[in-house]
């Protein structure tokens, strides 16, 4: 029985480092697919290349920071890019710049703690812009229905051991 508990003792931080090896690979697949959809939000929405790019290397710098308020920056649902690209676009022929517009995106994110939550189901969420989440799957963090989510991988499944552990292979 201690030879079981000691290696057990020895797997644990084994466990924990691949653990957020998997986190740091879930959070840039994510941060990268945000940054994307949001720079062709932006091309959508006629800015110019000079903007984009400014954005980009706004969001660059930014990560050097937090990528929490990265991804604060990037938490713009996609029914609302319109209105907020739309309203910007207007302030930059007013004289704004990217800059001015960056700084307010990334303090509203910061005021109201806007981040990146990630929903899951047992049922197919069907893709495209408007979707529709029922809420109906029981939530086991309290026993209730209602969608769940989480704001990391790790906690993204209701039981971590469905999934193998990471390998020398892969």
């Amino acid at each position: 029985m201690e030879a079981i508990e000691r290696q057990q003792e020895k797997s644990a931080p084994l466990e924990k480092s691949q653990e957020k090896v998997r986190e740091a690979i879930f959070r840039a697949i994510i941060l990268r697919k945000l940054m994307d959809e949001v720079t062709d939000a932006l091309e959508e929405y006629d800015y110019a290349e000079e903007e984009i790019a400014c954005f980009k290397h706004l969001l660059r710098n930014l990560s050097q920071i937090s990528d929490q308020r990265v991804l604060g920056v990037l938490a713009i649902p996609f029914e609302l890019r319109k209105g907020i690209f739309g309203e910007f676009r207007n302030e930059l022929k007013r004289g704004k710049t990217i800059d001015d517009l960056f700084e307010r995106l990334d303090m509203n994110a910061q005021k109201y703690g806007f981040t990146i939550g990630y929903h899951i189901s047992n049922s197919l969420i069907p893709a495209g812009p408007q979707w529709s989440i029922k809420g109906s799957e029981l939530d086991d963090r309290d026993n209730m229905k209602m969608a769940y989510y989480s704001l990391d991988y790790t906690n993204l499944f209701w039981s971590r051991r469905e999934y193998p552990p990471l390998s020398a292979e892969g």
